[in-house]
């Protein structure tokens, strides 16, 4: 932690020292009646396309803004740091915009968890910070506007569709991170609520190998898996897809289902990617057409065409157009205000020593903050409004991944659900899309099949001898047939729950002779991975000791069940 602290007070020093030439300085109003600017801080990664057209988009939002508004008093200055997507880089750049250009408000697309200090840190000096991230505590820090989706409203969409082929179960890949894995809760719960079940899931860290992606996919080519759902980055999504298109992944049989979070940056990878994906279906936030988005997407290109002169823009994705609404209802927010609260500003002044017990409480952070939760306005996303500090956006568009590009099959919106028009008449039938082109060219969609166990062999249940109540657990060998038969009320909750497995088991019961061995000998024999089972011998009659390598489980007489993995080992006390 101290080491953590060195480095931000660098990194502060480092961007203290900067001088901005280009950034404009505070003009306070005077008997005038001069415009009054209010600083704005903007922290991007400008090393990313996604940096680079956000920074675009809000200097066009706030030229549009003033220019249709000229008669507004106040004029926002917005302050750009590059935090190069480094997370300490990121909180020393708002440090410094509150502490030495004294920021009224901070925009940061992307918010990580090792970046929650910033949003703790607006709640104390009252400072709004708009984000296009999520975060998973949003009530506790009231100054923290997310002015993009919610990521887990699609998946109502998704189980949606899932239900309109009768899916019932699938495969769900997501990324490797804090931030997913505190999701994972809530995407539960609301395929939960529709009766869905994740049969199998894994994270793949967005720091994998080609070997290490292909060895997940291996294991669902062994499970036989073919609903398969994916919550990855584009980045990291373009590799698996690449790597499941060389394992036959990518055929006639499989159902590749990916969130926004793959399709609203996906035009930004090689054309390759697009081509490994055939077949795929996706969900985006859907972009109303207009004559001010398509003409924002032209200004951009002649930018980019001479400033960047690699960067071609297809589209433009829905990044770009938060940042365009989000730089405006900001400067709405502002001029509502009024010009009193700001009058005292001291910013420009020369840079100061970092101090946390100095840093001000904005004046005006509070009333700004109002302003904009009380927004509404009909931006280039169409009608702009928050709730719970969130921004309420829920259609989205349903897209089959054909060619090198997408083809729209239907929507998806809280009101209407499953749909092929953008506003269905009342006699439109639900969960109805157009033609889907699955993978392999298939116009029929995949029948889910059954999970199957990697190794193909039985699972063997140990079962323990000489129960104090035979009513919950016993066992009976029978020499002839060479068989155990089990009872009670511990083995019918265990083949309850086998029978709810959305895969099949194959099981065979061995007694397990208690007398010589504890359950702490079995319990360390499976930490090593050798497992104790006893058979009867029959020549002597007697319990013989033998080892073996398998998953077991572990049926007792015990009323708790307590599942422990280690090293790829399930072992199950009931």
């Amino acid at each position: 932690m101290k080491f953590q602290a060195f480095v931000v007070c660098l990194l502060l020093l480092a961007f203290c020292n900067r001088s901005y030439a280009d950034e404009p300085k505070v003009s306070v109003l005077d008997n005038k009646g001069e415009k009054i600017s209010i600083n704005i801080g903007v922290i991007l990664d400008m090393g990313t396309w996604e940096g680079k057209i956000v920074h675009s988009c809000i200097k066009m939002a706030v030229s549009d803004f003033y220019r249709l508004n000229g008669g507004y008093r106040t004029r926002i200055a917005h302050h750009v740091r590059d935090s190069g997507g480094d997370s300490l880089r990121s909180i020393a750049a708002a440090l410094d915009l509150l502490e030495n250009v004294e920021v009224q408000a901070i925009i940061i697309p992307k918010i990580s968890n090792e970046e929650l200090f910033l949003a703790k840190l607006g709640d104390r000096v009252n400072v709004p910070l708009l984000s296009f991230s999520s975060i998973s505590s949003p009530n506790e820090h009231p100054y923290f506007v997310q002015v993009a989706e919610d990521e887990n409203t699609q998946f109502h969409g998704i189980a949606a569709f899932l239900e309109a082929f009768k899916w019932k179960s699938f495969t769900f890949l997501y990324e490797d991170n804090t931030d997913a894995r505190q999701a994972q809760t809530y995407i539960h719960d609301i395929l939960q609520e529709n009766h869905l079940n994740v049969a199998y899931q894994t994270a793949i860290s967005l720091q994998a190998t080609d070997n290490q992606i292909i060895n997940e996919l291996h294991k669902l080519m062994e499970m036989k898996a073919s609903i398969i759902l994916v919550h990855l980055s584009p980045s990291l999504a373009s590799k698996v897809f690449l790597n499941a298109k060389i394992l036959g992944m990518m055929s006639k049989g499989f159902a590749w289902i990916v969130t926004s979070k793959t399709m609203n940056l996906l035009d930004w990878e090689d054309s390759s990617v697009y081509e490994s994906m055939e077949g795929v279906i996706g969900f985006r936030y859907y972009i109303p057409p207009s004559s001010n988005t398509r003409n924002l997407t032209l200004r951009l290109r002649r930018e980019f065409q001479h400033n960047e002169s690699n960067m071609e823009i297809r589209e433009l994705n829905v990044f770009g157009l938060w940042a365009y609404d989000a730089a405006s209802v900001l400067a709405e927010a502002v001029e509502r205000v009024g010009i009193e609260l700001f009058q005292n500003s001291s910013a420009g002044a020369e840079p100061k020593q970092l101090s946390f017990a100095t840093l001000k409480v904005s004046n005006s952070g509070s009333d700004i903050l109002s302003k904009i939760v009380s927004s509404t306005f009909t931006g280039l996303l169409g009608k702009f409004q928050l709730s719970y500090g969130k921004s309420v956006l829920e259609m989205y568009e349903v897209l089959n991944v054909i060619g090198n590009g997408e083809r729209r099959v239907g929507f998806w919106t809280s009101a209407h659900g499953l749909t092929d028009k953008i506003n269905p008449s009342l006699n439109s039938a639900a969960g109805i899309l157009e033609t889907i082109i699955w993978p392999g060219f298939s116009s029929t969609a995949p029948k889910k099949r059954w999970l199957l166990q990697k190794s193909g062999k039985s699972f063997r249940i140990a079962v323990p001898g000489k129960a104090t109540f035979p009513e919950l657990l016993s066992w009976d060998y029978d020499q002839q047939r060479g068989a155990t038969t089990v009872s009670g009320f511990c083995i019918d909750v265990f083949r309850a729950a086998v029978d709810r497995l959305p895969y099949k088991l194959s099981i065979e019961y061995i007694p397990f002779d208690t007398d010589r061995y504890s359950y702490n000998d079995l319990i360390y024999q499976v930490y090593e991975q050798v497992h104790i089972l006893f058979k009867l011998s029959e020549k002597h009659q007697s319990w013989k000791f033998s080892q073996f390598r398998a998953r077991v489980f572990v049926v007792s007489y015990k009323f708790q069940l307590n599942i422990c993995y280690r090293k790829n080992v399930h072992v199950i006390l009931i």
